[in-house]
């Protein structure tokens, strides 16, 4: 993925770090912002006063250690990583966090999803700007920010200053020089810092020792009030730096006497004689708080002489924490040993019950397996059977229908299909198809040589109803079907044709959409099929491929 880093000042407040963070791959998108500063001295605390959608536009500068909170609907939003954001945006954030899971909590928790709904309503009329509310921003680190949306004004003014050691010391500032006592500079300076927020107060405040440790701050200073201050300063650099670091510090203050020429430079190394003299000179200025402070700084350089040089000390805290460190890690070392042999057993015991259980469904598989292997053969010789079975069916119904299909072609051997005659309800059948082959053929068909004459149903409905002439003998049926090309040319659309059955007209039709058969047509009960020079006679079962490739 890709990070992007900018460092940017926000105006009348400080500079930040804005950062940003993106993957091509998996599409993950991610923002922050940090303070770009040190930690203040003290912590901060906005309550803004929200009453219209202006106040909702405010800015807010949230970092990863700010706590957000609503005091009218006793709701608090812990620390999460920095933004930089407005009010609406921190309530838009909050109705979303809380509109999440919803679905689901409808489902497992319906009452409880209730109230979450009626409070993100509520949140949504905040948001709205349809009743004021108060917004709090709790921020130990203090370096959280609220937009403050007046206009600028220039009259504030103030004293600058030098730090106390006791500040550089706060501040983790640890100097040679060491200055004594408060050194105000009355120097005014003007500032284009932001008017009266009406609408919003500030409140600065010393932190916890709960928020100090939040916030990676551990330093402590301890200060006793019997102690000057600048004694305990020195003591305490003294256990930071060691003796020689603290020996530079009484010099660099002796130093800074002698410069002031507050009193006479004393030296460090006088012999027997100058110490009278200066018991002389301190009598005479017993009252001088120079004088007490040189006292001091004797008594403190004849202790730290016999004090531990920082080597020995650095030596002997080495030795210690080699010893700590060197028990902890065999202490450590010992209990994961038990953690991971116990471990190790209580895994060893799940997987030999797990192995035991799939050992135990194995050998059911297996028999499940054989059994069905066993049917699987069964199901096979049967299916042969049936197979075989099913052939000699099939060949035993093909057999019966050519059979059936045979004699019924047989039962019609005698009958003539006529069609294109008009229909008329009041005629005669049997004397129209007479009249009809007289006149067109010159045929003259005996009512005796007739069994039937009737029209049957039409299969296509422009068409008018075929007549079905059923005659006696098959001399009679020839006497006509010769003339059927004359009738054909006389009649104007009349026309005769054999009756074929259901299963030989669809075999003709096959036949005639064959292209390896020129024509097909009927005769005296069996159906013929003419390919180049040869003739074939099939039957309504035929592969007419097959038979065809036969013959050749």
């Amino acid at each position: 993925g890709t990070t992007r880093i900018f460092l940017t000042k926000i105006p009348f407040f400080k500079e930040v770090i804005v950062s940003s963070f993106s993957c091509e791959s998996c599409g993950v998108l991610n923002s922050e912002l940090q303070p770009g500063g040190k930690i203040q001295e003290k912590g901060v605390k906005y309550s803004v006063k929200i009453k219209n959608q202006k106040d909702l536009n405010r800015q807010v500068v949230q970092t990863n250690s700010a706590t957000v909170s609503i005091p009218e609907l006793q709701f608090e939003i812990p620390p999460n990583k920095g933004v930089l954001t407005t009010v609406e945006g921190i309530l838009d954030k909050a109705i979303e966090g809380l509109s999440q899971d919803q679905p689901l909590r409808k489902i497992q928790h319906p009452e409880a999803a209730a109230q979450i709904e009626q409070f993100i309503q509520t949140l949504q009329n905040l948001r709205a700007a349809k009743q004021e509310f108060t917004i709090v921003l709790d921020d130990p680190s203090g370096n959280s920010f609220v937009e403050n949306p007046y206009p600028f004004t220039y009259k504030y003014s103030g004293p600058s200053f030098i730090r106390r050691p006791q500040m550089q010391w706060i501040c983790g500032l640890i100097i040679e020089v060491v200055f004594l006592g408060e050194i105000l500079i009355s120097l005014a300076f003007v500032t284009h810092a932001p008017s009266t927020d009406p609408a919003a107060s500030v409140h600065h405040y010393t932190r916890t020792k709960e928020q100090n440790e939040m916030l990676g701050i551990y330093t402590e200073v301890s200060t006793q009030s019997h102690i000057p201050f600048y004694l305990s300063y020195l003591r305490n650099a003294r256990m930071s730096t060691g003796v020689n670091r603290s020996k530079q510090s009484s010099n660099s203050i002796e130093k800074y006497l002698v410069k002031t020429n507050m009193t006479t430079r004393r030296s460090s190394q006088v012999g027997k004689s100058s110490e009278k003299h200066a018991e002389s000179l301190e009598k005479q200025k017993e009252g001088d708080p120079l004088t007490l402070i040189r006292e001091d700084l004797k008594k403190i350089n004849e202790k730290l002489e016999e004090t531990v040089k920082s080597t020995h000390l650095q030596e002997l805290v080495t030795n210690i924490v080699s010893a700590i460190v060197k028990k902890n890690r065999e202490e450590i070392e010992k209990e994961i040993e038990e953690k991971v042999e116990k471990r190790c057993s209580e895994i060893e015991k799940v997987c030999k019950t797990r192995e035991n259980d799939l050992n135990e469904k194995i050998d059911g598989l297996n028999m499940d397996i054989t059994n069905l292997r066993e049917k699987l053969v069964e199901c096979n010789t049967e299916m042969v059977k049936m197979k075989s079975t099913l052939i000699e069916t099939v060949k035993t119904a093909q057999k019966a229908e050519e059979k059936a299909n045979y004699n019924e072609q047989y039962s019609r051997k005698n009958n003539i299909k006529i069609y294109g005659v008009k229909e008329d309800r009041r005629e005669n059948t049997e004397e129209r198809v007479i009249q009809l082959l007289s006149d067109k053929a010159g045929v003259k068909v005996n009512p005796d040589e007739i069994l039937a004459v009737h029209r049957i149903p039409k299969r296509e409905k422009d068409m008018h109803k075929p007549i079905l002439l059923k005659l006696k003998n098959t001399d009679s049926k020839a006497k006509i079907m010769r003339k059927r090309k004359q009738v054909r040319e006389n009649s104007g659309g009349v026309r005769l044709a054999d009756d074929v059955t259901f299963y030989n007209t669809k075999l003709i039709s096959r036949l005639q959409d064959h292209r390896y058969i020129d024509s097909a047509w009927y005769f005296n009960g069996y159906v013929y099929g003419q390919s180049g020079e040869t003739r074939y006679k099939f039957n309504i079962h035929d592969d007419i491929d097959r038979r065809l490739k036969s013959k050749r």
